[in-house]
């Protein structure tokens, strides 16, 4: 998928929560900085525990701290 601003990357997390209620997206290690650029990986887990789906963010920062771009790739579920 792909977002443009902020209400589009909103709306997009939204239609997530609601197919799979009850689900979290959480961080599952360290976040890894380098210069402007973030590196962390994720998981989001369904209510009862399952994970849905694990994957890794990168994130580029603008000098005033806000997101300038946020692309992420999903990794293999075992």
């Amino acid at each position: 998928m792909r977002a443009v601003g902020v209400e589009s990357l909103a709306a997009h997390i939204d239609g997530v929560a609601h197919r799979n209620p009850g689900a979290r997206i959480s961080r599952t290690g360290p976040i890894d900085a380098h210069h402007e650029v973030l590196r962390f990986d994720w998981s989001n887990r369904l209510a009862d525990g399952r994970v849905l789906r694990r994957g890794v963010d990168f994130c580029t920062i603008a000098a005033d701290g806000r997101f300038l771009s946020i692309v992420g790739f999903f990794t293999p579920v075992p």
